[in-house]
Parts: C-alpha cells; structure tokens; sequence
C-alpha cells in the first residue's frame, strides 16, 4: 500500500467493516511520571442493523481509584452510564441523531485551507461509541500525527496482529499538532483490510512509551446480536441532558475560521489584522498577547483577543490578571456564551477614547468591569479579570487601530 492509500483507509474506516468485537488496554504516562490505564471491551454493529456498546474501567494513578464508563447505542436511543468510586452511578440518555453518510473522503478533502490560510481538517462520521472510537474510528489521531507528509513513513508493509494482516507505520510528529502530549515519535499497526487501527505506540525522546493502545482482541465483520444494546439501569440515577444553550439559535451557524494559545497565536492576531478592518489592538507594554480567535457568522468578521497584565515570570499560562477583547459589527451574531456573558449591574460611566465610545458596567458578584464601545457600525467589547477599573481605563489609551506590519 501506499502512503496515500493507508490515510485514506484509515480516515475512512467506516466505510471498510459492518461489525467489530474487541478488547484493548490504553495506557498514559502524566508529565509526574505517574500512569493511567484504561481497559475497554466494544462490540458494534453500524450497517445494517445498528447498535453497539464500549465499556471502559478507568484506573487512576497509584491505584488511588477507579470508574467504568460505558456508551451503549441502537438505532433509537444512547446511553452513557457512569460509576465511579468517588461520585456514584449516574447515567444519561437522549435520542440518536445518525449523522449522514458523507461519502468517502480524499486527502483534499480532509485537509482544507480556509480563508483565513488555516487549514482545517474535516473528519467522517461515526456511531456515538465512547473509548473504542481510538481504534475503530481514529480519525483525530491520524490527521493530526499524518498531516505532515514528510514527517511519517511506512515502516513495514505487513505484519501479523491478532490475525490481522497490518501496515506498520513510523514518524515524528509535528510538535504543535500534538501540544500537550508527551510524543516525540509514534508507531502505528493498522489493519490494512479494514482502516481500524489495531494498536499504536508514542514514545519520549530516549525511546520509552509514553502512551499505548494495547489490543489484546479484535475481530472483525462477525455475527452481532442488537438485542444486547439495551442498558442495565438498576442502581443508577438519571441526570437531565446537558448540552450548549444557545440564546439565538443563530449561534450554531458562528464558525471558528483561526485559533490559538500558543506560539501561534501571532499568527492568528495577523490573520485578524488583514482581515478585519476594523480591528483593534491594545499596544500597552503590561499586556502581553495571550491566545486569538477569528471568526465569523455568514459574511460577519469577529475578532477576539486576550491580554494577559502584568504577568510574573513565575506564573503558568495566562496569569490570573487578564483582558478579553472582541470586536464585531453591530448587526452581527456573535457567540453568547463565554467571558463575555457576564450578569451587568450598574452603569460606572461613559466616555470616549480614540474614537471609540465607552459605557463601562460592573459585573455582579465580582470587581471586575465590562465595557462596551461602539464607533459607526462596529461594537468592542472588553472584560477585565483582577484588574481594576482605574488600570483598565488607563489601558484604554493604548487601544488603537490596528495595522498588519
């Protein structure tokens, strides 16, 4: 096979198996040293009849706990149950939404530049399976440790796992892709009849493991039974359904086009600087750049920029005295939820800076201020977190509009 043909697979294995059984250890290795493991049986039929379950035991590290957890799905329902030492049995049900069938996808298709020059990857659909969506259906793995083509290679074409004929895969993934994990290079078996991916390796810079998916069964496209995707709910208790709440419906049509925390995020800041002529930008020395979005509602532009003031050395991450910032036209939908959805109490004052002109209101139950500007047809939007409102106005006078260098 080629490398082409391996991605593909993988990427699309739902096309490539009516029915899967299997059993598998996954195991983590935390930045302490300390391990997580998780053992997980599955058996899922998702062709012609429809149904599945996946049941994982989560043990914690030191042995200082563990849960199960189990997703259990026909054509109708889904369940998600959950025991766990510390909290109880609870479970969760709601209706199952299939997601259309989108065809197979080619690597252009997964892979898509924006236009915003992101590139975006979009994935095939799945069953609602929990754990076992890592082997079955491991889209996310695949597309953020094969993006870069130079970085992986076959290493061997075939190799017997679990009677499995598998194409072994090698490489070193591209750091930023995989930000947070302990992966200096991966190793991956997949099955080259079915795209599931039958175990794989992450090991640290001297070779050790630091995470695994384990296989100790798989077998594939045999006799299933639906009837045995019905949950046993003794014992447990029923929590009402929870999902994102949107105040406008709209909401659901804002998509994310740019986003980062990281070393990147100069990058989205620039992206936000060509794109949105009515950007702007705090140029104060105390506020460093911490993370940017750019988005966007049907032809609407947003820009969203947060600040982190007068940071320690020694503090991690953002710091504890931040700004948030968001620009956006008037007309707009913009996402309601967020730092942004703050309960207002009083009006503190008005007042114009740069152009811009202020109505600052404080937050109820805290010191911190919301301040909303509007200069012709747009609307700046800023929330102080542990920063007073004297700092924040004088802040204010750095606030330009901003110019792509």
């Amino acid at each position: 096979m080629t490398k082409e043909q391996i991605q593909l697979k993988l990427l699309n294995s739902v096309d490539y198996f009516h029915t899967a059984a299997g059993k598998f250890e996954t195991l983590y290795v935390h930045d302490d040293n300390s391990e997580s493991t998780s053992v997980v049986e599955y058996k899922v039929s998702i062709k012609n009849k429809i149904g599945g379950y996946d049941k994982g035991t989560d043990i914690y590290p030191d042995n200082k706990g563990r849960r199960t957890h189990e997703a259990i799905f026909n054509d109708q329902k889904v369940w998600l149950l959950r025991d766990d030492s510390i909290i109880g049995k609870i479970f969760q049900e709601h209706d199952h939404e299939c997601t259309p069938d989108q065809g197979t996808l080619t690597i252009n298709d997964v892979f898509m530049t924006n236009e915003a020059g992101v590139i975006e990857t979009r994935l095939r659909e799945r069953p609602p399976v929990g754990d076992a969506g890592l082997t079955l259906f491991p889209y996310e793995m695949v597309a953020i440790y094969t993006r870069d083509n130079d970085r992986w290679k076959i290493e061997k074409q075939n190799e017997e796992v679990l009677g499995h004929n598998t194409i072994v895969l090698t490489g070193k993934p591209d750091k930023k892709a995989v930000r947070g994990m302990r992966a200096e290079t991966f190793r991956f078996w997949a099955d080259k009849d079915s795209g599931v991916l039958v175990k794989y390796e992450t090991y640290d810079i001297n070779g050790n493991i630091t995470s695994y998916l384990h296989p100790e069964s798989l077998h594939i496209n045999i006799p299933i039974d639906t009837k045995e995707f019905i949950p046993k709910l003794e014992g447990y208790k029923k929590l009402a359904k929870r999902g994102m709440e949107y105040k406008d419906p709209r909401e659901k049509d804002i998509k994310v086009l740019a986003i980062a925390d990281d070393e990147a995020t100069k990058n989205v800041l620039n992206i936000l600087k060509k794109h949105i002529p009515f950007f702007y930008e705090f140029t104060n020395r105390d506020l460093q750049l911490f993370s940017a979005s750019y988005e966007k509602y049907i032809d609407d532009k947003h820009g969203y920029v947060s600040y982190s003031y007068k940071k320690d050395p020694d503090e991690v991450g953002s710091g504890t005295k931040l700004l948030f910032t968001r620009c956006y036209d008037k007309d707009t939908v913009v996402r309601s939820w967020g730092e942004f959805d703050t309960e207002k109490g009083d009006r503190i004052d008005q007042f114009k800076i740069n152009d811009i002109e202020w109505e600052s209101f404080k937050i109820h139950d805290n010191k911190d201020t919301h301040f909303i500007g509007r200069k012709g047809d747009y609307i700046y939007e800023i929330v102080s977190q542990n920063i007073s409102y004297e700092e924040v106005r004088l802040l204010l006078k750095s606030f330009n509009l901003a110019f792509l260098n």
